[in-house]
């Protein structure tokens, strides 16, 4: 009895290509079975849509990490008013050493004259 199977290079000459494998800069996802639902999600096509209550728990979870990084936000706003703050209080406490130094300091006088 005759072999009847192919030779490995005539397997390799008759297989087709993938198109994905031909354009090397086409993308991982076929785009076309991504769509958008309704509040612009994307999800594959012929897929379920999340429960609403799914979608109140994605909404609340993005909603408290916003809170979370405004709050951290406040957080440095407010060590930065605590530090202008500390910086104003040096800055008259040094003013007004400076000022009561120049009004202790012995009055000078000039009393002599200069002859041209």
């Amino acid at each position: 009895m005759a072999e009847t199977r192919k030779p490995a290079a005539k397997k390799a000459a008759t297989r087709k290509e993938s198109p994905v494998s031909e354009t090397p800069e086409s993308p991982a996802v076929d785009v076309d079975s991504v769509e958008q639902d309704d509040n612009g999600e994307g999800r594959r096509r012929g897929g379920r849509k999340p429960s609403p209550l799914t979608e109140h728990i994605r909404t609340w979870e993005k909603a408290k990490a916003r809170a979370d990084r405004a709050r951290s936000r406040a957080a440095k706003v407010q060590d930065v008013q605590t530090e202008l703050a500390t910086a104003e209080q040096q800055e008259r406490d040094a003013y007004q050493a400076l000022q009561d130094a120049m009004s202790n300091e012995a009055p000078t006088t000039d009393t002599t004259t200069s002859v041209e």
